[in-house]
């Protein structure tokens, strides 16, 4: 291996043999181009001494130097990849980075070399900015009614019920809607996911309307799948026209509140991650956050405040409006 593209051009080869999600391997693959690059700066700071530097200055630019194999990587440069994102980016982005970069040291024999990813505190409620609620939900699938958009009105609500990716909405079929069942196999996982009563008796209702006798329902009039970037587009639109945060115009966003709706509804964790595709449990733990800080603070409120001196008005009155809230 000559350079940092013979490195990426295995390591996408792995990736691939590893039945990685095409969006996965393009994120890999930008991480650990990023993580080459800076390993080349620090075997140019290594290997240029501070005469060399002089002169490269005079000369108006820097000697350039190529990996010649993965061995010269020193466990000290990748220590210091890691405190550079960590000075440099919010501690979700470093262990995105980070699982990218172990993934790499895994590929190439480095596994000793693997770093542990920040220990990142769980967030108990969710930010009222960025999360979507169900009456915000409800102005947006009628938002779409009234501008004609029937399509983008039943992919709301089909993410929205299920809680699937937008990736997973091809599998949505005409021929699913008999069995109302969809096997889905989507990032290396094959799971199963039940189509409610309701929504399907609005599906078929949509492709009776618009004469959809097979295949995947959300089409273009080409009759390719959707483009999820033209979803995107369209819930940022309709976020604009209803006044709901474009913050919150995502699809993801759906998946969210479905997970919600339904865990305020049943306080069944296990179930629901059997639902969202989770293997793991705790993935699953973000979706069960309290809809907010007020809320939050209003369970904190545990009567532990005893001391006769303080008791009178104050304590009536915030006794009173928890109970409100």
């Amino acid at each position: 291996m000559k350079n940092t593209k013979d490195y990426l051009k295995k390591f996408e080869n792995y990736l691939y043999e590893k039945e990685k999600h095409p969006r996965t391997i393009t994120k890999y693959l930008h991480d650990v181009g990023f993580f080459l690059e800076f390993i080349q700066g620090q075997m140019q700071e290594k290997k240029l001494s501070e005469n060399d530097r002089q002169q490269e200055k005079r000369r108006g630019g820097r000697k350039q130097w190529q990996l010649k194999g993965i061995n010269e990587i020193d466990r000290e440069w990748i220590f210091k990849y890691k405190e550079y994102l960590i000075k440099n980016y919010k501690p979700a982005s470093v262990n995105s980075m980070l699982v990218a970069l172990n993934s790499y040291l895994e590929f190439s024999g480095n596994r000793d070399y693997r770093v542990q990813l920040c220990r990142i505190q769980k967030q108990i409620f969710r930010e009222e900015e960025k999360e979507l609620s169900m009456e915000e939900y409800q102005r947006l699938v009628k938002q779409a009614e009234k501008n004609g958009n029937l399509r983008m009105s039943c992919i709301l609500q089909t993410i929205g019920s299920t809680g699937i990716r937008i990736g997973e909405l091809p599998y949505i079929t005409v021929e699913t809607l008999t069995k109302k069942l969809v096997y889905i196999q989507f990032k290396g996982k094959c799971r199963c996911v039940i189509l409610p009563n309701s929504l399907v008796a609005l599906l078929e209702q949509y492709c009776e309307r618009n004469h959809i006798r097979e295949g995947s329902i959300f089409i273009t009039k080409g009759g390719n799948p959707v483009d999820r970037r033209n979803i995107w587009s369209d819930m940022k639109r309709l976020c604009r026209e209803t006044g709901v945060s474009e913050s919150k115009g995502f699809p993801h966003n759906l998946r969210h509140l479905f997970a919600c709706c339904y865990y305020e509804k049943e306080k069944d964790i296990i179930r629901l991650a059997d639902y969202l595709g989770h293997s793991n449990v705790e993935t699953t733990r973000r979706y069960t956050m309290i809809s907010n800080m007020e809320a939050c603070r209003g369970q904190l409120e545990l009567g532990m405040l005893v001391g006769e001196w303080f008791a009178g008005e104050n304590v009536k009155r915030i006794s009173e409006s928890e109970k409100v809230t």
